[in-house]
This record gives structure tokens, sequence and C-alpha cells, in this order.
């Protein structure tokens, strides 16, 4: 409908502007109807209400209101929330109609590139925009409410509004052409997600490096603007920020105007590589034969290089039904089982037929159910699983990424070995820098991989197959898992070499073998489980991303905020240190992996309950696979699992 709507609105426009108008009103139309849009505003409104109520105000006397605290807090959102949700929105608007294949039929219209490509941005960064916005209009419509210990200046509306602009919209305009960009250009949705994971990283290790350079050179390059007001909360008193009027400089004017030509370039590089007859001349080169009709001397083309005559093909028809006559009467004729039948038995059913054979069909049925049957059907779905994952694209920058940042983390902070050895510093420093790598592609490969099928339009063809659901769901988890191991593989043996190579020796392999097996594979597994319960739940793919990012962001604050309770931490953020990689590993966590473990369990019980798949009829049949009975057991059991190594934690 939304692209039906953009070219028909364009065809009747005539004008380039009116091309333009009509794909970006296409895109507002088509992001109207979606639920994850309308969760984003929610999320980021709760947001501000968080920074507003329980954040740094109350506790250092700043006024909720006031310049500093606006700007502060815009800085930290547009850094901390943003993001993430920015790829989400920007990251597949084209994917979408080549997925949906309906681009010949957009490019067949008048349409120029430069009208579809900036229509399909504007009209996706106008929903992110007013998404934003809800982040700033919820600060200014908390103004009359106080908490008590909170300091709030006359009401104010200009500061709200222009630092949104300055400090959220302009770093947001480049980071989502650059995730235009790379979705339109790879047409891989899960690239873009490993690029925004790897600018995370990089900047927070150049905002560290950069802490030495005079002013002017921090400010230049960066584009949050961090390093513009970099006051020191314990260097001033309350009084003199709530005092402070923030103000643009010739610096961060220059800066935003360096945004602004990098955003430019960044959308004229795109229109120059963006090919509307790409996908057209690859099909014609990849076209096998055609048949065409018999032209006036009576022949037909199987293709560019061969034709046979009709009257060659009616003898050939003829000559083929006289030779399966022949093949009815021979004594030594086959049945349709394979197996020999006896001569006298074919004449006698010609005989019955009036002279025509005719040969039994065999009863025969599918054997579906036993362990066997089911392990070679998973077998088969994770062969399949495996090569998709080894075409991926996105690998190419995820995998050099994680591994480089790794090593460059490692290099420019360095390690302090204290009261444990090297190998427990270096193996806890890399685990903590690949948590966030592990998160996006425990999220984001494992909702493409859930949402695959449908998007290809070969799901009815894969659930129709005799084949138990448990195979459908675990083999893409599987796939996930195996690229979450061979990151964390990769990760250890370069850290390990990095720590040779500074003479931080020996190696120990004790403590890269704890920290990959106790520390992040019991999270991963959780994580890959708990998103593909969230994609069975939720039904929607960018909304069960916005949900685990919305989950991340909560745990994260919450524990910012010294509620440090290890039931609701899965991963153990923060509540682990390097002395627990050294000798033997300490009961509380192999309690607390075990009771992850358990959890990750009933997450997938879940996912398997709800299936969409599952068979709402009878409760229990024998060989059924999609009832549910097996699965509600399942459910029950995982979540009595789960409590009972809680309270087994709780007591260790």
């Amino acid at each position: 409908m939304t692209a039906e709507f953009a070219l028909t609105e364009a065809a009747r426009g005539g004008s380039a502007f009116a091309n333009f108008r009509a794909v970006v009103r296409a895109e507002l139309l088509y992001n109207r109807r979606r639920v994850a849009p309308y969760v984003m505003a929610a999320l980021f409104a709760a947001n501000a209400l968080l920074w507003w109520g329980w954040g740094a105000a109350t506790r250092y006397g700043w006024a909720v209101n006031s310049d500093y605290y606006i700007l502060r807090c815009l800085i930290g959102f547009t850094f901390m929330t943003t993001p993430f949700f920015v790829a989400l929105l920007m990251g597949d608007p084209v994917v979408r109609d080549y997925r949906t294949r309906i681009d010949p039929l957009i490019f067949s219209k008048p349409l120029s590139r430069a009208e579809y490509l900036l229509g399909k941005f504007f009209g996706n960064y106008l929903v992110l925009l007013c998404c934003q916005f809800c982040f700033p209009l919820m600060l200014l419509a908390l103004q009359p409410f106080a908490r008590d210990g909170m300091v709030a200046l006359p009401a104010r509306f200009a500061p709200y509004f222009k630092h949104f602009l300055f400090f959220t919209a302009a770093p947001s305009l480049l980071l989502a052409a650059v995730c235009f960009a790379a979705g339109t250009l790879s047409r891989s949705v899960k690239l873009v997600y490993g690029l925004v994971t790897s600018l995370y990283v990089l900047y927070i290790g150049l905002q560290v490096s950069a802490r030495g350079l005079p002013r002017r050179w921090r400010v230049l390059p960066d584009p949050l603007l961090m390093n513009a007001y970099t006051g020191n909360p314990r260097a001033h008193s309350a009084d003199y920020f709530n005092s402070l009027a923030v103000s643009y400089d010739a610096d961060m004017l220059l800066n935003r105007a360096l945004v602004l030509l990098a955003t430019a370039a960044c959308l004229a590089f795109l229109y120059s590589r963006f090919s509307t007859t790409e996908r057209h001349q690859r099909a014609d080169r990849d076209a096998v034969t055609t048949l065409d009709l018999a032209d006036a001397a009576g022949w037909v083309s199987g293709g560019a290089s061969e034709k046979v005559a009709t009257g060659d093909l009616a003898g050939g028809a003829a000559s083929e039904r006289r030779g399966l006559a022949g093949t009815a009467r021979d004594e030594n004729a086959r049945d349709a089982t394979g197996y020999e039948a006896a001569p006298g038995d074919v004449a006698a059913r010609g005989a019955r037929a009036g002279g025509a054979a005719r040969v039994g069909i065999p009863r025969v049925h599918l054997s579906e159910g036993g362990l066997r049957a089911g392990a070679r059907q998973f077998a088969a779905a994770l062969a399949t699983e495996f090569r998709l994952l080894r075409a991926e694209r996105s690998l190419v920058i995820v995998v050099p990424a994680a591994v480089l940042l790794s090593l460059v983390s490692l290099a420019e902070f360095g390690v302090a070995a204290g009261a444990v050895s090297y190998s427990a510093a270096y193996a806890a420093r890399a685990a903590d820098t690949l948590l966030l790598f592990l998160f996006a592609a425990a999220v984001f490969y494992t909702g493409e991989a859930m949402h695959r099928d449908r998007e290809l339009r070969v799901e009815p063809l894969l659930w129709s197959a005799p084949a138990p659901d448990y195979s459908l769901i675990l083999s893409k988890l599987a796939a996930t898992l195996l690229l979450s191991l061979s990151l964390v593989a990769l990760v250890c043996l370069s850290v390990a070499a990095l720590q040779l190579f500074k003479g931080h020796g020996p190696v120990e392999a004790g403590p890269y073998l704890t920290a990959a097996f106790v520390i992040l594979l019991p999270g991963v597994v959780f994580m890959i489980a708990a998103s593909a319960a969230l994609n069975v739940l939720l039904r929607e793919k960018h909304l069960a991303y916005v949900a685990a990012l919305a989950a991340c962001g909560m745990l994260i604050y919450s524990l910012n905020l010294g509620f440090t309770n290890a039931l609701y931490n899965p991963v153990l953020y923060q509540l682990w240190t390097p002395a627990d990689l050294a000798g033997a590993v300490p009961n509380r966590l192999l309690a607390h992996r075990l009771y992850t473990l358990a959890l990750a369990s009933h997450c997938l019980a879940l996912a398997h309950l709800f299936f969409g798949r599952k068979f709402f009829g009878r409760l229990w049949r024998r060989g059924d696979h999609h009832g549910l009975g097996r699965s509600i057991l399942a459910t029950v059991i995982t979540a009595l699992a789960a409590v009972a190594t809680g309270i087994l934690f709780a007591r260790a």
C-alpha cells in the first residue's frame, strides 16, 4: 500500500518536489501504522521522567530546568539511548522495498534516484525526530512539578527547543545518514547494527584519547560535543551551574557545519553508488532459459541456441506413447513401487482394463516421529542456518571491529595486575569489551533470523514441512550462539597474543576459559533465548528490538542507582571482578550461572509454547509436534527449575 501510494502520487506530481513529497508522505504513512515508533516515543518520554526525578540534579542541587542540566540530559540521551534506535529506523527503508520485491514497480515510474533516496531518508528521519522530541517535551511538561529536595527555576521554553536541535537533532542526522547509506548499499540491516556497535566503542576510545588535547581539537571532531562543557560537579557550586548560560561559540558552530557537510557527503556518496537497474541486470544475467511461441515456420524455441521442429515434437510424443504401451505389455515390467511384477499379473491387469495396463500405487506414510527423525531434521535446519550465516556480509565488519576495539581498549587503558595475575586482568578487560558486541549479536542476529523466513515469504513452505517446532527455532538460535562463541574465541586469542607481545607472560588458560564459559557463555545463552521469546511473543521485529533495548537500559539505570540484586542481572553486569577469574571459580558465580541457564531454558520453552506454527487443538497427541501438551509441560518444568536455582543462589 505504501509503495503504491508513493508511485501514484509521483506519477501525478510531475515535478521533482512533488515526487519527493510523495515518497516522504508514503514513509510517514507507513510508520504511522507501525507499533515501534509509538513505543519508542513512550520509552523516550519515560527516560526523561527518570532523568528529571532520579537523575544527578537532586544529588548535586542543580535546577532541573537550568541550561546546564538540560544540555547534560540531552547529551546523555543522545549518546546512551538513541544510536541503536537510529539504526532501527534508518537502516532498512530501502532494504524493505527490495525484500518485498516491489523495487521493479517503483523504479519503473518517473522517479529519479535523488527523489527516491532523499524521500526515504527524510521521511524516516522526521519520524525519528518526532520520537526523540518526546524527551525534551516531557522535561518541559514536568517543570511545574517538583519532588522534595528538587530545585527549579522559573518556567522556561526556548532552551528545550534550541538545545534539542543543536545537541540531539544534528548528531542524529549524521548517524542517520551513515546508517541509511550502509543499509542501502549493503542490503544488510545486521551490518548497520554491527556498525553502530562498533561506533559506540570507537567513540569512547577516541574521547579518552583526546583528554590531553586543547579544547578546540576536542570539540571540532566530536559530533556529540561532549567536551564542549566539561563542568566538574565538584569544581563549582550548584549556584554556578544553575546560573550558567549555555551559548554556542565559533568552535561549536564550526562543528555543526562539519556535521552537516559530513551528512551531505554521505548522502552524495550513496547517490553515486546506488543504482536502480542493478537488480534487473542481475536477473537478466541469471536467466537460464526462455520459452517462446512457435513462429510461422513451425519452430519452438527452448533458449538462445536450440530449436526443435514442432513436427518432431509430435512424432516424439507419439513414439513415447507407443513405448509406454510396449513397456506395460513387457513381462519384465515394474510397478510403481520399484519391485518386479509377475508377467501374468501385468497381463491380467491389462485385460481387465480393456488392454490398458494399470499399475497399483502402494500405501506409504512418512515417519515423522522419534528422536532419530527429529535429530536429522534439526541437523538439516542447522546446516541451512550455518550456510546463511557464512554468507552474512555484516560479519566482515562485526568480527574485525570486535577484535580491534578489544585490543585498542587494552592498549589504551592498560591493566593493573594487583593481587591477581595478568591473564585474569586481560581476560576481564576482554570480557567487559565484548559484552556490548555480544548483546548486539544476540538481539539483532536472533531477531533477523526469527523473521527472515516471513520476510522472504518462505514461511508457509517451511511450516508445511513435517518437522518439529524445536528444529525450526533451535537451529536459528544455535547459529547465533556459534557466532557469539566464535567472536569470544577470536577476541580471547587476540588478547592472549597481546599479553605475550607486551611481555606480561606467562599466559594462563584458566582465566580465559573462566571468562568465556562462566562469565560470558551463560549470559549469551540467556540473551539469545530472551530475544527469541520476545520476537515470538511480540510478533514484530522492531517492537522486539525496542523492548530489548529498553530492558538493557533499565538494567544499567537501576544498577547505577544502587539496585544491584543479581537475580535480575543475568549477565552479571558489574557484579564480578578479575579476582574471580584467578583460581577456583566461586560457588556464588556457579550458582548464578546455573540460575541464568534455567532462565534461558524457560525463555526457550515460552518461545516454543507461543510459536506461531502451534496447533491449538488437542493438548496431547502421540507424535504431535505442534500441540500444547509437551510445550506446557516444558514451560512449567523450566519455571520451577528457575525458581529452585534462584533460591539456591540466594542461599549461596
